[in-house]
């Protein structure tokens, strides 16, 4: 829960008129006014709206303790919509995630904050492992802002390239962009954050929560997605001899792992077409039953 409310604070915080990141957007019944929403979608003012009722330090790990009465009136106090927010919020549908255990985290990621995205759709899930047996499979990275998250975790990776929601650009056509280079992801992720608004200076390292929070730059996300090796997957190389891969059809890829980054714990540099780095992912991934 933590997670997602982080998700859905730094869609807000990124959104714009040209890219409104809230997606899904939380339309909820005002609690003093049933005629009326609490959030209404307006460009940047409505996400400003948005952040505050999430912006209250909230230790979700704590409230969970409390009586449902006990915790409404304790938020309440603090801002009437949040807890509606958070109904909101647990009642979606998004990925379900479960954060790794020391003991069972990857060896080649520094951060603590690794999520396995654990099985939902059975029927995608039964489609992929069908296309898996007939062209098989590899593991690839692909970085992003803590901004695209919210949207991005409710739903499968999509194709943006020519729509408003395009960041980075499609140098080598139109797709989703992988690389068995960490680095190379992580620079993916920078750049979007340089396309976005930036946080205020003086927001602290770390909330309740104990989830990073990014002093100079936003968090950054990189997801270890399973692709199908299909010949219509383009393979390139770029100026600077590093690894590019284009997927067109967003059925050849499901996603399996997601990394938390702040400024302070980078990603290693890692090839996750080395024999290790794969063994290791599906080390984890046959932990929790997904391949």
């Amino acid at each position: 829960m933590d997670l997602r409310r982080r998700f859905l604070e730094a869609a807000g915080r990124n959104a714009t008129p040209t890219i409104p990141s809230v997606e899904p957007f939380p339309f909820i019944q005002h609690p003093t006014d049933p005629t009326k929403l609490a959030f209404v979608n307006e460009g940047v003012r409505l996400n400003e709206r948005l952040r505050n009722a999430l912006r209250r330090n909230l230790c979700v790990k704590r409230l969970v303790r409390l009586p449902t009465k006990a915790v409404k009136s304790a938020l309440d106090r603090r801002d009437p919509l949040t807890y509606p927010l958070l109904e909101w919020l647990i009642e979606q549908q998004g990925d379900d995630l479960e954060k790794l255990t020391p003991a069972n985290r990857l060896y080649f990621s520094q951060t603590s904050y690794q999520f396995v995205v654990k099985k939902k759709n059975s029927l995608r899930e039964a489609a992929f492992s069908h296309l898996r047996q007939m062209y098989g499979s590899k593991f690839y990275f692909h970085g992003s802002n803590l901004g695209r998250c919210h949207a991005i975790s409710h739903s499968e990776l999509r194709v943006m390239s020519g729509t408003n929601l395009q960041v980075n650009g499609v140098v080598h056509g139109t797709g989703l962009y992988f690389t068995p280079s960490s680095e190379l992801a992580s620079q993916y992720a920078e750049f979007a954050d340089s396309c976005m608004p930036q946080p205020s200076p003086n927001i602290s390292a770390k909330t309740e929560s104990n989830f990073p929070r990014s002093t100079g730059s936003q968090l950054r996300s990189l997801f270890i997605a399973e692709v199908i090796s299909h010949h219509t997957n383009q393979r390139i190389v770029n100026q600077f001899n590093q690894i590019e891969i284009v997927v067109t059809s967003e059925e050849l890829v499901m996603k399996r792992i997601y990394l938390i980054y702040d400024e302070v714990i980078r990603p290693d540099d890692v090839d996750s077409e080395s024999t290790l780095v794969e063994q290791e992912i599906r080390r984890v991934l046959n932990l929790y039953n997904i391949l």
